[in-house]
């Protein structure tokens, strides 16, 4: 079996991951996939299909939503205590990320996606040895764990793919090229396999088996995080319906679009009249028209704007549908008839899906950075890793939480005046001011509050 072979559970949600790509990066993405979303009317060419898909732009309220879902992580400052410096947390992944950015990364992924992945690593000029290196964490979106196996509960193989530029001939351009890092337990020991695609399709293996402090490693230094749990097995994405939703949205936009047009630019029509070969028959306020038959009648064609109601109503249907499919995430079903243990054991069944996410990506990250402190030589007993988790959603309605996400998505309010109610309702400090918010809003880079405990 090849070593690019895909997990049967990657197979299955494959094309779900790429469309939610595709509706959180917007219009274009979702116009050049063509009949994958919008299909073509009866007998429609390809002009015009393609002047019908551009009647209207699609309304991206997915990655509204998902900003503002986010954000509201984000809002409050993240709690952590580490050896490291403030220095070394400002590049802590293999691409110079700032530990803030990795989390602010990976929530979006899971968010989105519904799983991702971090190897931690450390290079060194003896690289069979990895001693004294630097540390570092990799990020892996879930399209590039392609595969994984399982014994006894832990994990025994891990196949990821890494798609890098290399040079070619030309000296002003490169070409992409797949490697896959493979990731396992032999003997007792963990090793890394680095496969490179050769010229006849074949692969060349480079293997080696790093170590902390001189010691093999007994176990696959990757985390992977999803909704509910740390399992290599891919959620259901929490924003697939959403997704779904939006791009059935737009195919009824873009149907109303198209009716639009046709009603609103009149048909102009003649009868009774036979024209001269090359005759050229023009309307306009300063053009003059004769027709010698005595029958002969011009008009325009108005259409009627019946149904256009009905499909502006479900249009309508739809946007309050991706407001709520959003504010349910942050939803915590209570029912107030219910005692105060079956409350509790829902409480701790049934948490909202933001906050259960930002649980999980905490804990991800403090096990991610106790591997970096390992391999970097730092005590790693003493780390922990806390974001905010409580949005206070209790201090709003379901229909007040559904309106804010509504104007959102719709474009009608600013991220500011959005998270302004949220402050309102105690969501976010009240003694953060209006322009340092407004910083951290167009950084999109919270800050953190770094407690030091180095030996």
């Amino acid at each position: 079996m090849a070593v690019s072979n895909l997990h049967e559970s990657y197979a299955y949600r494959v094309k779900d991951w790429q469309k939610i790509r595709d509706c959180i990066e917007g219009d274009k993405a979702i116009k050049s996939r063509g009949t994958a979303y919008i299909p073509r009317l009866t007998d429609q060419d390809d002009p015009s299909y393609n002047t019908y898909l551009n009647r209207v732009n699609f309304m991206n309220a997915t990655a509204r939503t998902v900003d503002a879902l986010v954000g509201l992580i984000f809002a409050k400052d993240a709690i952590i205590e580490t050896p490291l410096s403030d220095l070394e947390l400002e590049s802590i992944t293999n691409k110079q990320q700032a530990l803030h950015e990795l989390a602010k990364e990976l929530t979006t992924e899971v968010l989105t996606m519904g799983r991702v992945g971090m190897l931690t690593d450390a290079t060194a000029a003896n690289v069979e040895a990895r001693i004294n290196g630097k540390s570092y964490i990799s990020v892996y979106n879930t399209e590039d764990i392609i595969n994984w196996k399982y014994v006894d509960n832990k994990s025994s193989l891990i196949v990821l793919r890494e798609v890098i530029s290399v040079d070619t001939d030309d000296e002003f351009a490169q070409k992409k090229q797949t490697n896959y890092r493979v990731l396992d337990v032999t003997d007792g020991k963990y090793r890394q396999r680095l496969f490179t695609p050769n010229n006849d399709d074949s692969f060349s293996v480079e293997e080696i088996f790093p170590r902390i402090k001189g010691a093999f490693l007994t176990e696959i230094p990757f985390v992977a995080v999803g909704i509910e749990s740390f399992s290599l097995e891919p959620d259901k994405s929490p924003i697939l319906d959403l997704v779904d939703t939006n791009i059935t949205h737009f195919k009824f936009d873009i149907d109303r679009g198209n009716a639009l047009h046709f009603i609103g630019v009149p048909t102009p029509y003649i009868t009774g009249h036979h024209p001269e070969e090359n005759e050229k028959i023009r309307l306009g306020s300063d053009t003059f028209i004769s027709l010698p038959e005595p029958d002969a009648k011009i008009g325009i064609l108005e259409l009627k704007a019946e149904g256009l109601g009905a499909l502006a109503d479900y249009i309508l249907e739809l946007e309050n549908r991706m407001a709520f499919l959003g504010a349910k995430m942050l939803k915590d079903d209570k029912n107030v008839g219910e005692s105060a243990q079956a409350m509790e054991l829902k409480q701790n069944s049934e948490k909202a899906i933001l906050s259960s996410i930002a649980k999980n990506i905490s804990m991800a990250l403090k096990f991610a950075l106790q591997y970096y402190c390992d391999f970097a030589g730092y005590n790693s007993s003493n780390i922990s890793y806390q974001l905010n988790s409580n949005f206070g959603t209790d201090k709003l309605t379901d229909a007040e939480r559904k309106q804010l996400l509504l104007e959102v998505q719709g474009g009608m309010i600013t991220y500011n005046t959005y998270f302004n109610n949220m402050q309102k309702a105690n969501i976010i400090e009240k003694d953060v001011d209006a322009e340092t918010y407004k910083m951290q809003l167009e950084s999109e880079a919270p800050t953190m509050s770094v407690q030091p405990v180095r030996e």
